[in-house]
């Protein structure tokens, strides 16, 4: 049997909801960048970074305890999330760091380029018109 390659259509419809689930994992990022710059005004553990699970699930809202080393790490490649570990959607996401409480992942792919678009580190901001909805 002949493998059909896609076509431009088949492939963008197929990518549609990766970067609708990066959308809201973004949005979820930015919530736990401020909850990270909160936490240090007041005194928090500076050791320990306490996070809401970053996965594509806009129900979720696991708490995710993660060393404010690791969570910097993290932040420092915008296509990066921190996850429950049963939360990781393979189709779009690859793991790249393991812990008994969290998996960090690394978007791949077309949906790579949301991440990165909506990254709250960025050096440029953001239009309005590029927050997730």
């Amino acid at each position: 049997m002949a493998v059909q390659p896609q076509t431009d259509e088949q492939s963008s419809a197929d990518t549609v909801p990766a970067h609708h689930c990066v959308q809201g994992q973004a949005l979820i990022r930015e919530v736990n960048e401020q909850i990270h710059h909160l936490g240090l005004g007041w005194g928090a553990d500076a050791d320990l970074c306490n996070i809401v699970c970053e996965c594509a699930n806009p129900d979720c809202l696991a708490p995710i305890h993660v060393p404010s080393q690791t969570y910097e790490q993290v932040r420092r490649f915008p296509t990066r999330f921190v996850l429950a570990p049963e939360h990781v959607l393979d189709a779009f996401q690859r793991v790249v760091e393991e812990a008994a409480d969290y998996v960090v992942v690394e978007t791949v792919g077309p949906a790579a380029a949301t991440a990165v678009r909506l990254d709250p580190r960025r050096a440029v901001p953001l239009d309005d018109g590029d927050r997730p909805t």
